[in-house]
């Protein structure tokens, strides 16, 4: 999932399930926070493969999200 996404190890360990949305097609969207090397959010479109990886980490919850919490890591610091 992070080499699909272009992450770095820091803005994965930031990512929580808030940031994660999945569409019915299997695919979905990370929104990553701000970077290292603009200082802006951005969005990341994920193949369906990569979705699956994340649903193995967490199955969905009754809302058809992944809840909140950490995805990866500890979650956001609050002055990431």
């Amino acid at each position: 999932m992070l080499s699909d996404a272009g992450l770095r190890r820091s803005e994965a360990a930031a990512l929580t399930w808030d940031d994660v949305a999945r569409w019915d097609d299997g695919s979905g969207r990370l929104t990553v926070g701000r970077s290292k090397t603009d200082g802006e959010a951005r969005t990341v479109y994920l193949t369906p493969a990569s979705v699956e990886a994340l649903g193995a980490i967490r199955p969905l919850d009754a809302r058809g999200a992944g809840g909140d919490g950490a995805t990866y890591g500890r979650g956001r610091r609050a002055n990431a």
